[in-house]
């Protein structure tokens, strides 16, 4: 399928949450809590999505002042579409919407190397807090000590 039949998407409408969640649980970022993640992207002041059609293909959200700082959350392209430009895509819309701030984000896993093609780099002092609801996280540090 080429790329030029994928389109760009702003905005956020709560009957897509199916769609979304779906999406999410295609990858390694499961979301089982549908409620969570609807009232989540609605917060989210920059959401942008491709679809094809009616089939979401790729999502990703931003926090943002958009004057110094930006967050940018839960970036993910259907496996099937991966590899493709889509989450380049999103990606671009996403820091389009606020090009003179900073962008911080956690990458999944293994997908470092695509962020850092987009120009970001490690974070030497980045720190992180997650509820007790959220269980140990593997992308804490917890062996690491504070000096």
């Amino acid at each position: 399928m080429r790329s030029d039949n994928f389109n760009l998407m702003y905005g956020y409408e709560s009957k897509w949450i199916q769609e979304v969640t779906s999406l999410f649980n295609k990858t390694e970022m499961n979301r089982d809590n549908s409620v969570m993640v609807d009232r989540a992207t609605q917060n989210s002041q920059v959401l942008a999505s491709v679809w094809n059609g009616q089939n979401l293909l790729a999502i990703g959200r931003m926090l943002t002042d958009f004057q110094m700082y930006s967050n940018i959350f839960d970036v993910v392209v259907d496996p099937e579409f991966q590899k493709k430009g889509l989450g380049r895509r999103v990606m671009e819309a996403l820091m389009a919407k606020a090009p003179a701030t900073c962008f911080y984000l956690t990458s999944t896993f293994g997908n470092e190397p695509f962020y850092l093609n987009l120009g970001y780099r490690y974070h030497k002092t980045a720190m992180a807090r997650y509820p007790e609801f959220f269980g140990k996280s593997s992308y804490l540090d917890w062996e690491r000590e504070i000096e």
